[in-house]
């Protein structure tokens, strides 16, 4: 079974896999390529599909 938690700030590191939850409610996987503002609580974030993200909506595969 997977488990998907909500992102926190330290989870976005490059080359790290996030799940963005999409209007059909479902995840769609990302792969980080740039944080835009590494001190910022809001995490900025370039994806491998070239648009820009944030925090909210984040989820991570829970590794417990």
């Amino acid at each position: 079974m997977i488990i998907f938690r909500e992102a926190i700030p330290e989870d976005f590191v490059v080359g790290k896999v996030v799940y963005l939850e999409g209007d059909d409610g479902d995840l769609h996987k990302k792969i980080i390529d740039d944080v835009l503002r590494p001190h910022d609580p809001w995490k900025a974030f370039c994806a491998d599909d070239g648009c820009r993200y944030g925090l909210d909506g984040c989820f991570i595969k829970d590794e417990k």
